[in-house]
C-alpha cells in the first residue's frame, strides 16, 4: 500500500468534476496525509497523519487567500498516545467531534467531543457514551451544521457488516438511539465517512461495495438525508473595500450579545459562509481594519425550512469616494462648440439585441439564474413540478420578499434553454435574471446601461 495525498478538484461550467490535483507541498509530506474534514465555510482543513513518530494525529491548515497554511497540530485534549483519526467541527467553531482509540473508552474506537479553551487549545474532552458508543469500533463522526443531529459509523449497534452508517438526534441536549440508514446505502461492507451539505440535498460518503473502481470509492447521494428537514438559514456574501475583496471579522451576536461564533472572510476573494440555526435573532458584525465597523441583522424566527440569504458588504475609504465623485463630475468631453457641451452617448441595447450580441458572452463574476417565482409568504409556493429539473434555491433580499431560482450559467443562452425547460414543467412566467458579483440585476439593466461595452 501507498501513503495517502490530499488532491483537490473544481466543477467546470458544465457542473462535471476535473481532474483532480495534489493540494500543495505544505500539505502533502512523504508521510501518510488524508483529508478528513472541512469546516463549515470551508476555511479550516483537517488532515490525519501517520508517521514512525505518530500512530495518527489531527492537524488543522487554515485557508489563507488562496493558499493553505502549514497544518498545525490540534493541541490539548484531542492529542494523546493514541490513535486520533476522524473529526468534524461544529458550525459555531467551537466544539470538535472526533475519533480515538485512547483508554478509558467502551473498546475499539470511540467518538469524543472537546471545547475550545481560551488559550487555543482543545479541553473538557468527553465520550459521547454508552448510547452511540460500543465495544466495536465506533468513527467517521460528522455533525451536521444544524447541531441538530450526529451521522457517525459503527461496527457495533446493528450494523448488517463491518461498518455501516447511523444516525443519531440531539433530544433535550442528548444523543437519541442512533438508527441504521439502511440499504442501498449501507452494505456488507465498509460504508463511513458520510458528510453532508448544509442543505441537506447532497450527501458523499465512501464504500467499498461492489461495482466500484476498487477498495473505496467516493459516492454521491440525492437527497443526502432521509426523515429530517432542515431547518436553518444559511448566509454568504461578499466583503470588499474600494470595491476590492478584503479579509474580514464577522462578529456574530445573540440578541443579548452574547457571541455566537467569530468568522472571517477569505482575503482573496472577499466571501464567507454562515450557517445560523433557526428562532434566533442575530446581529452580525463587519470588522476591518481602519474602518468603523458595519452591522447588519438576521433574524430566523418563525422558519420552517432551509434559507440562503446574501448579505453583501461594500466598505469604502474617503479618498476612493472623493475619486468616485470626480469621475461623476467628468464627463467625456468630445467636442465644445460656444457655449454647449457635445457628451458621448450610447444608444441603451434592447433585451432581444442583449440576447443577440452576447448570448454566449461570459464574465468575471456575472452568472445568470432562472426565477421561477417571489413570494412574501414562501409557503405559499408549490414548485414540486420543477424539481426533475434541478435544484431549487430559495433567497429572501431585503424587501423581505423570498425568491425562488433555478440554476447558475455562465452564459445568457444557456440560462435561456433552461428556462424553456422550465416553463414546459408548467412555470409559464419564468425568466432569467443576472448575478454580478454577489449583486442580483435584472436584464433591462444589463441592456439599459450597456453592461457588455463596460
Amino acid at each position: 500500500d501507498y501513503f495517502e495525498d490530499i488532491f483537490i478538484t473544481y466543477k467546470d461550467s458544465n457542473g462535471n468534476w476535473v481532474n483532480p490535483e495534489p493540494l500543495g507541498n505544505n500539505i502533502n509530506t512523504e508521510g501518510h496525509d488524508a483529508c478528513i474534514a472541512l469546516s463549515a465555510d470551508g476555511q479550516k482543513l483537517f488532515i490525519f497523519k501517520n508517521t514512525l513518530q505518530d500512530i495518527g494525529v489531527i492537524y488543522m491548515s487554515r485557508l489563507d487567500g488562496k493558499e493553505w497554511s502549514e497544518p498545525e497540530l490540534m493541541k490539548g485534549g484531542v492529542e494523546s498516545p493514541a490513535w486520533e483519526g476522524s473529526v468534524s467541527m461544529s458550525n459555531d467553531e467551537r466544539t470538535i467531534y472526533f475519533s480515538s482509540e485512547r483508554e478509558g473508552g467502551f473498546g475499539g474506537k470511540d467518538i469524543y467531543k472537546a471545547t475550545l479553551q481560551d488559550d487555543g487549545t482543545w479541553g473538557d474532552v468527553q465520550n459521547l457514551g454508552i448510547e452511540i458508543n460500543t465495544e466495536y469500533d465506533d468513527d467517521a463522526p460528522f455533525i451536521h451544521p444544524s447541531g441538530l443531529f450526529l451521522v457517525f459509523s459503527s461496527k457495533g449497534h446493528n450494523s448488517m457488516g463491518g461498518y455501516d452508517i447511523f444516525r443519531s438526534d440531539l433530544k433535550d441536549s442528548a444523543w437519541g438511539e442512533p438508527f441504521n440508514v439502511g440499504y442501498p446505502i449501507n452494505t456488507p461492507g465498509d460504508d463511513i465517512y458520510y458528510v453532508l451539505a448544509a442543505d441537506g440535498q447532497r450527501g458523499y460518503y465512501a464504500s467499498g461495495k461492489q461495482g466500484g473502481y476498487g477498495k473505496q470509492d467516493i459516492y454521491l447521494l440525492e437527497p443526502g438525508i432521509l426523515g429530517t428537514k432542515i431547518v436553518m438559514v444559511q448566509v454568504k456574501g461578499q466583503v470588499t473595500i474600494d470595491d476590492k475583496p478584503v479579509k474580514a471579522q464577522i462578529k456574530v451576536q445573540y440578541k443579548d450579545s452574547t457571541v455566537q461564533g467569530i468568522y472571517r472572510a477569505n482575503s482573496a476573494t472577499g466571501k464567507y459562509l454562515i450557517n445560523l440555526p433557526a428562532d434566533k435573532y442575530y446581529i452580525m458584525t463587519f470588522i476591518i481594519d481602519d474602518n468603523a465597523p458595519q452591522v447588519r441583522v438576521v433574524n430566523t424566527m418563525g422558519i420552517d425550512s432551509f434559507f440562503e440569504t446574501a448579505i453583501d458588504v461594500q466598505f469604502y475609504t474617503p479618498e476612493y469616494l472623493a475619486k468616485l465623485k470626480a469621475k461623476k463630475d467628468s464627463l467625456e468631453l468630445i467636442s465644445r462648440a460656444k457655449d454647449s457641451l457635445v457628451i458621448k452617448t450610447t444608444a441603451p441595447l434592447t433585451l432581444n439585441e442583449l440576447k443577440d450580441q452576447y448570448g454566449d458572452a461570459s464574465l468575471d463574476g456575472l452568472t445568470f439564474t432562472v426565477q421561477i417565482g417571489a413570494y412574501n409568504l414562501p409557503q405559499n409556493f408549490d414548485y414540486a413540478r420543477v424539481l426533475k429539473l434541478g435544484k431549487v434555491k430559495k433567497q429572501k433580499l431585503d424587501d423581505n420578499i423570498t425568491r425562488f431560482t433555478m440554476g447558475e450559467f455562465k452564459t445568457l443562452n444557456e440560462a435561456y434553454a433552461y428556462k424553456s425547460k422550465v416553463v414546459d414543467a408548467g412555470i409559464s412566467d419564468a425568466f432569467v435574471t443576472a448575478i454580478y458579483k454577489g449583486k442580483r440585476y435584472l436584464l433591462k439593466d444589463l441592456a439599459e446601461n450597456n453592461f457588455f461595452k463596460r
